[in-house]
């Protein structure tokens, strides 16, 4: 061996050496894990165990000119369990197994291929997710900013799309959101999404699909106030949101047979406006603006005042709802125009000043007053 490659091989091993840190009976990797060629790889595979905690980054590049795939560098991925760096993971031919991470300290971003990390839990940076189909963490539990970027969903075999959703049940972030869009909005277009399912730590405050795989759910558990809320679904089966106040505007429209669920709303400071099948707000007792109704069954057994206009009437033009629940209601600051076959109103005190009253197209039941 001539002397130059004596010391190289020196500055190896000493190199390799510096990489492990002791913790008392355990070793780690310290330092940043860089596996983007061959060379990198073989390294990377020598270490063994060493890699399960990696006191710095992870960098993971596959496909392409590199000369290594997902499914190779996976099984030295599959030993890790935490990163106290950040992970940047890029991977066009394939998902990496990170089946075993379940903590990130830095930022967390997947791009090319969705990664095998449902045991993730933590991540303390951001998370950045780009590449086809839906976005599913059912595990994680904190992350600071979560930013979606949203792919058509590539085609099987047989030339369907395959259905993806959008899954964090269980997430405490500082924000979501689309690539580009504000914090609160989630706007995938015609990607075919299912179901949106979000914990009771993200505020969601704009979802829009048209989705051409139905029907969808969207589901939040956000129990505080929202600044507003917009909900555009082209055809949902169930769109269940447990705020319990909207200081701005509400809107929310979807066909199909489906419902809207506001178990915990009590006001809206702002006007209302919803088109859907079936609605229930029960808690619901006052809207500051103008509410706009078309539906087949609408039950807002608490509300009481409506500082403008209210306006319900069917799904369809010139058709009438068929149940109308207000019996609470006492206080209109507008007109009230009710098209609707059964109709429940308190109307025992004054509901309407300044506007006319007019229910058409069935009977009206009065409920609490003389």
């Amino acid at each position: 061996m001539n002397m130059k490659k004596l010391i190289a091989l020196l500055i190896a091993i000493v190199a390799l050496s510096c990489s492990k840190k002791s913790r008392g009976d355990d070793v780690s990797f310290d330092g940043t894990l860089t596996i983007n060629n061959i060379s990198s790889l073989d390294e990377a595979i020598s270490f063994g165990n060493q890699v399960s905690t990696l006191t710095g980054n992870l960098t993971v590049t596959t496909g392409g000119s590199t000369g290594i795939s997902s499914t190779l560098v996976s099984q030295v991925t599959a030993l890790i369990t935490s990163v106290e760096g950040n992970v940047t993971i890029s991977t066009p031919d394939g998902g990496l197994n990170l089946s075993r991470l379940t903590s990130v300290s830095g930022n967390y971003s997947i791009t090319g291929v969705d990664a095998t990390d449902d045991a993730l839990a933590t991540v303390g940076g951001n998370i950045e997710l780009n590449y086809p189909g839906g976005y599913d963490m059912p595990n994680l539990t904190s992350a600071g900013d979560i930013d979606l970027t949203p792919i058509e969903t590539q085609s099987s075999k047989s030339g369907v799309n395959n259905p993806g959703k959008i899954n964090f049940p269980m997430a405490d972030a500082s924000s979501m959101s689309t690539n580009g869009d504000p914090d609160g909005t989630l706007n995938f277009g015609t990607q075919s999404i299912t179901d949106f399912n979000f914990g009771p730590g993200i505020k969601i405050i704009n979802v829009f699909s048209e989705s051409p795989v139905r029907p969808t759910r969207v589901v939040s558990s956000f129990s505080g106030d929202l600044p507003s809320l917009s909900i555009n679904i082209l055809d949902a089966d169930q769109i269940s949101f447990h705020a319990n106040s909207v200081s701005g505007d509400l809107s929310i429209t979807s066909g199909g047979d489906g419902s809207v669920e506001l178990p915990n709303l009590e006001t809206i400071n702002g006007n209302a406006t919803m088109n859907v099948p079936k609605i229930t707000a029960n808690n619901l007792t006052s809207i500051t603006g103008h509410l706009n109704i078309s539906t087949n069954t609408v039950s807002m057994t608490k509300l009481n005042t409506v500082g403008g206009n209210i306006d319900v009437k069917g799904t369809t033009e010139n058709s009438n709802a068929n149940t109308v629940n207000f019996e609470n209601l006492t206080n209109v600051g507008g007109e009230l125009n009710i098209q609707a076959i059964e109709v429940s109103q308190n109307t025992g005190q004054p509901h309407n000043s300044g506007g006319s009253s007019h229910n058409s197209g069935g009977s009206s039941h009065n409920s609490g007053g003389n």
